[in-house]
């Protein structure tokens, strides 16, 4: 369960797919990001990084491990992805758009990365924080 605080530092922040846009929580996800996520035939995006994790601040070294990591188990394991990013007012972190992942496959990865939360939509849902 997240604190009240970081519950409100997530639903604010913005977040963002290289080269396709925005996305906020509990908005409809922008149609270029609907595009690609059906042009590559899937129905669902979620959003992952494994920065920080238990949202716990770590080195820049560490980071950038978590996150070469992220990235070289997306490309194993064959999934489409794109680089992602959540930013708010003090915080930036890296991350993965990933397209066709079930809901529960998208907490796996929030529990296998040791993350406060993620991001899930159908494409023609609404953003949420699982």
């Amino acid at each position: 369960m997240l604190s009240p605080e970081l519950e409100q530092l997530f639903t604010s922040s913005t977040y963002s797919i290289e080269g396709l846009g925005d996305l906020f929580i509990g908005e409809h996800i922008p149609d270029a990001i609907v595009s690609w996520v059906k042009g590559v035939g899937h129905s669902t995006l979620s959003m992952i990084g494994a920065e920080n994790p238990n949202a716990t601040l770590v080195t820049q070294d560490e980071n950038d491990r978590l996150h070469a990591a992220l990235i070289q188990a997306c490309r194993d394991e064959g999934l489409i992805w794109l680089p992602a990013s959540g930013r708010g007012d003090d915080w930036q972190e890296r991350g993965v758009a990933i397209a066709g992942l079930s809901r529960e496959q998208t907490l796996q990865l929030r529990d296998r990365y040791s993350q406060a939360a993620v991001l899930f939509s159908s494409v023609d849902g609404r953003l949420e924080m699982i």
